[in-house]
């Protein structure tokens, strides 16, 4: 009895079908090697500044004060341990200032934890300056304390010029002209 030739067999002959094969898995391989090699890692550490772009109030001091609060967020389940906290700036520098990092943040944080809002630091600028830069947390994980990562967030507070005098002129211009019409306003009531 002679066996009829099965689908695979015709396939299998033919020398172009068989390198078509070997190109394909070949390129299969190289691509699930890319992949896993790119894959995308999250930090371990989540740090968030809320309203990370102000404009601060001027107010009557030689600084304008801003005070900004986030949290952090571990994200995986080993516990994190907070090494240092700063805030750098970032150009352009354009004016004087400075910071207080008085901040509340934990010294660890425990896995898939995080700390809610907190305060993080507080930036004193010039009335009529604007202050760039970036929060930075040094921290390691329990299971690699040798390995010191950072978190960072920028952020940028810009102060409120003060009024100038023209404004003021103009300002204390309008109000005279309000209350000049109220009082014509009153004496025209008054002769009828």
């Amino acid at each position: 009895m002679e066996s009829s030739p099965t689908v695979w067999s015709l396939f299998l002959s033919h020398r172009s079908f068989m390198r078509k094969a070997v190109q394909f898995l070949s390129a299969a391989f190289l691509l699930t090697c890319f992949a896993q090699a790119n894959e995308v890692r999250a930090d371990p550490l989540l740090l968030v500044i809320n309203n990370p772009v102000r404009n601060a109030p001027p107010n009557n001091g030689p600084y304008t004060t801003s005070t900004f609060f986030g949290t952090l967020t571990n994200q995986t389940s080993t516990t994190l341990f907070i090494d240092s906290y700063e805030v750098q700036r970032l150009p352009p520098f354009i004016l004087s200032g400075y910071v207080d990092v008085n901040s509340l943040l934990p010294l660890m944080l425990s896995g898939m934890a995080s700390t809610g809002d907190i305060q993080l630091f507080t930036v004193g600028i010039e009335p009529t300056g604007t202050f760039n830069g970036v929060f930075i947390v040094s921290y390691h994980t329990a299971d690699a304390p040798g390995l010191i990562r950072t978190a960072t967030a920028n952020f940028t507070v810009n102060a409120d010029p003060v009024p100038e005098p023209a404004t003021l002129l103009l300002l204390g211009t309008g109000i005279a002209g309000l209350i000049g019409m109220s009082s014509r306003r009153r004496k025209l009531r008054s002769k009828e």
